[in-house]
C-alpha cells in the first residue's frame, strides 16, 4: 500500500489532489510539499495553488518573489486565478499598465475579482483615462456573479442615471451585510422606517458615516423623536474613528448637559484635526474657566 502511494505522488494531478486536501482540511503547511511536487511538474492548478501559499504566508514563510514565479508560470498556461493574482502584484508596483493587462486576461475568463479590479481602474483613471461608462460595464459583470464589492460600487454609478437599479443593487449588496452599500441604501429610500432600518445596520457594522447620520438624527430629533444618550452612543462610536464633524457635535451635546470636561476633550480632538467651529468653541470654553 505504501509503494502504491508513493507511486500515486508521482502523478502530478495525485500530488495536487492531496495538496488541495490538506489546504481544505486547513493544514496549509501540510498541502505545501504535494502542491511543490505538482507545480515542478508542471501542473498549472498546483503552481497558482502553491504561489498563493507564499505569497499569503499560510502554513509557509512569505515569499512574494517565489510566489510571482509559480503566479507567472500558471498565468502563462491560462490560469485565470493567477492571471489575476500577477495583475494584483503588478498593481501594488504601481505598474497599472501591466496590472489592466493581467486583470484584462482573467476578466475575459470571467473571473470576477479581475472584472471588478477593471471597473476600479476604469472608474479612478489608474493607468487609463477614467471612465465611468466602462467602469460600470466591468462591474456590472463582476455584480452578476455576486461580487460583494462590485454590487456596491455599481449601485453608486448608478445613482445620477438609473436611481432604481442603484437601489437595486445596492440592496442586494446590503442584503450581504455590506456596511457601506447598507449607509447608502438607507440615503435613498423614502420609506423612513426602512431608512433607520438600514443606517442602524450600517452603523453597528462599523460605518462612520452611519454612526454619524444616526447620531445626528437622534441628538436634533430629525425624523425620529430625540434622545440624546443614544445621539451620544452613536457619536461617540463615529468620534472614536476620528469623525469630526461626531467629534464637534459630541463637544456640543456635552456643552449643553455642561459637562464642559468631555465638550472639551470633544472639541480638542476635533481642533487638532484642524476644524474652525472646534478651535473657536474650545476657546470658548477656556474663557468660561
Amino acid at each position: 500500500a505504501k509503494e502504491s502511494f508513493l507511486k500515486a505522488l508521482e502523478i502530478p494531478e495525485a500530488a495536487f489532489e492531496l495538496g488541495e486536501m490538506f489546504f481544505e482540511d486547513q493544514k496549509p503547511w501540510e498541502a505545501e510539499p504535494f502542491y511543490r511536487k505538482a507545480a515542478e511538474a508542471g501542473h498549472v492548478g498546483a503552481q497558482y495553488s502553491l504561489g498563493y501559499l507564499l505569497d499569503r504566508g499560510e502554513g509557509v514563510q512569505k515569499n512574494r518573489e517565489e510566489a510571482e514565479k509559480w503566479f507567472l508560470l500558471a498565468a502563462e498556461k491560462g490560469s485565470a486565478g493567477a492571471q489575476f493574482e500577477m495583475g494584483e502584484l503588478a498593481y501594488y508596483q504601481r505598474d497599472f499598465e501591466k496590472a489592466r493587462e493581467w486583470y484584462h486576461r482573467a476578466a475575459d475568463q470571467d473571473h470576477p475579482d479581475a472584472q471588478y479590479s477593471l471597473g476600479f481602474m476604469h472608474e479612478g483613471g489608474k493607468g487609463l483615462p477614467r471612465d465611468l461608462l466602462e467602469a460600470a460595464v466591468w462591474y456590472r459583470k463582476a455584480a452578476e456573479r455576486e461580487h460583494l464589492d462590485a454590487e456596491y460600487r455599481l449601485g453608486l454609478l448608478l445613482v445620477q442615471e438609473e436611481p432604481e437599479q442603484a437601489k437595486e443593487w445596492l440592496q442586494k449588496a446590503a442584503d450581504r451585510n455590506h456596511p457601506a452599500a447598507q449607509f447608502e441604501l438607507s440615503t435613498l429610500l423614502q420609506d423612513n422606517r426602512k431608512s433607520l432600518f438600514w443606517c442602524q445596520k450600517s452603523a453597528e457594522l462599523g460605518n462612520v458615516d452611519a454612526q454619524y447620520k444616526l447620531g445626528f438624527r437622534y441628538l436634533h430629533g430629525q425624523e425620529i423623536p430625540q434622545d440624546l444618550a443614544k445621539a451620544a452612543h452613536w457619536l461617540t462610536k463615529a468620534a472614536e474613528q476620528g469623525d469630526e464633524m461626531s467629534q464637534v457635535n459630541l463637544g456640543h451635546l456635552y456643552e449643553q448637559e455642561n459637562d464642559l470636561e468631555k465638550a472639551a476633550f470633544w472639541y480638542r480632538k476635533a481642533a487638532e484635526a484642524g476644524d474652525g467651529t472646534a478651535r473657536e468653541r474650545l476657546a470658548s470654553l477656556e474663557k468660561r474657566e
